[in-house]
């Protein structure tokens, strides 16, 4: 199957070439200085809405807004949009500056050296059109002893006084809220290149816990092998339109926090890393390069949503340990890990439907149960045809708006019908 080939076309994009200047200097924790300017296309509505903001009352400040040829605006906190109104449908050149408070990363990282910024849970940071592509050029401003990391490659260029300057500009389009990345303090963390059959990976360590060094090479070759897993599954990550590819940098920060895939970056617990019995986890991470919010674009809200976003690449991971361990551990870790924990909520207000998991606010449902429904049709199917199916629907709904579950279980029902029913009842019902 050409891959390449097979990524479908989206609707007309709204919005392009974004050029986006974040900046540090003199900025207090989780705070960056944003100059954000792009072109806002109008189709037949006068009126184009964007996601921009996050907390109502403290994420955006100063806000200043300029539109050329002129345009009327309109910021709603509340509902976290920005709203332009154009008399004509000729494109407009828009310039937002403004402060942006990140309150998720401080809740999430506190006093950890590393703030991280991603257009999830509710933080947009920059304004976007959900399932859009667009070109990105973007500069970093930032403090002595502060780098970026992730998300998208940055080169270093010549910095003013204390401040250094870094440059990072996307060659292929990109979809719109993949702007991310994390901002380092080099002072607290250190860097930790491995080497494993000439091959390189790149690690951030905090000072403590200390991570054995055999644990290090046990996450080489994880990533090494789960990146070949999928990849064999839906085809090589590293294409011209992610501007990326290779082994995703690692940083491990002490907030407990859950695992985050942002793209090239992998962000996790130290103290997790170095005293959990297997690292599962992050071969899950690693398959949201394929299967997540970076490209299958599902909105929030929608029916079955983190069944679509999480579940089905818990399942895939579980079966990327089914081909690199066999099915006898396979068989036990799905008992002990998945099966148990949901049984244990079955019944009870924590019990919760598929169909319902609009938001990931259940992980027992999405993560334990999603996989168990998975397991019951994959293996009434065969897994090999399980996988079949996983690469068609990757193939033609990735960086595709306009996702939902009847489009999932739709798929299905083209080559299994059998399976497809059985699949949609427990979504539903179980």
């Amino acid at each position: 199957m050409n891959y390449e080939g097979s990524i479908p076309l989206t609707q007309q994009n709204r919005v392009e070439n974004y050029a986006i200047v974040f900046s540090k200097t003199g900025m207090e924790d989780f705070n960056l200085l944003i100059d954000c300017t792009f072109t806002l296309r109008f189709d037949e509505d006068s009126t184009a809405v964007m996601r921009f903001g996050g907390d109502a009352a403290y994420s955006v400040g100063a806000l200043r807004v300029t539109v050329s040829p002129e345009a009327a605006w309109h910021y709603d906190p509340e509902a976290k949009t920005i709203a332009f109104t154009a008399p004509t449908r000729q494109p407009r050149r828009i310039r937002m500056t403004y402060v942006y408070c990140n309150l998720t990363s401080a809740f999430v990282y506190g006093d950890n050296g590393c703030e991280l910024w991603e257009p999830s849970y509710g933080e947009n940071f920059y304004p976007y059109v959900f399932g859009d592509r667009s070109l990105f050029d973007v500069r970093y401003e930032l403090p002595a002893g502060i780098v970026p990391l992730g998300g998208y490659p940055t080169q270093e260029c010549v910095g003013k006084g204390n401040t250094r300057l870094f440059h990072s500009r996307i060659p292929e389009t990109v979809v719109s809220h993949s702007c991310v990345f994390a901002l380092l303090d080099t002072t607290r963390y250190r860097e930790t290149v491995h080497l494993l059959d000439r091959d390189t990976l790149r690690l951030w360590f905090m000072p403590a816990p200390e991570v054995p060094a055999a644990r290090i090479d046990e996450l080489h070759r994880l990533t090494r092998d789960a990146t070949a897993f999928f990849a064999a599954c839906f085809g090589p990550y590293d294409d011209t339109r992610n501007a990326i590819g290779g082994h995703p940098v690692y940083l491990f920060h002490t907030s407990g926090y859950s695992n985050r895939n942002n793209l090239n970056l992998i962000s996790a617990s130290q103290e997790k890393f170095a005293a959990k019995p297997h690292l599962l986890p992050l071969a899950h991470e690693i398959g949201h390069r394929w299967l997540g919010e970076w490209t299958l674009l599902i909105p929030d809200g929608a029916e079955a949503a983190y069944f679509i976003k999480e579940s089905l690449n818990e399942y895939m991971t579980l079966l990327f340990v089914r081909a690199t361990a066999g099915e006898e551990v396979f068989r036990s870790l799905l008992e002990t890990e998945y099966e148990k924990p949901m049984q244990t909520v079955r019944g009870t207000v924590a019990d919760a439907r598929l169909i319902d998991m609009r938001h990931n606010d259940n992980n027992t449902a999405v993560y334990c149960k999603g996989p168990v429904v998975l397991d019951r049709v994959a293996s009434r199917m065969g897994y090999d045809r399980w996988i079949g199916f996983m690469r068609r629907f990757y193939a033609t709904w990735r960086y595709r708006p306009g996702l939902a579950y009847p489009s999932f279980v739709g798929l299905l029902a083209r080559d299994d019908p059998q399976a497809a029913r059985l699949l949609d009842s427990l979504v539903r019902t179980f």
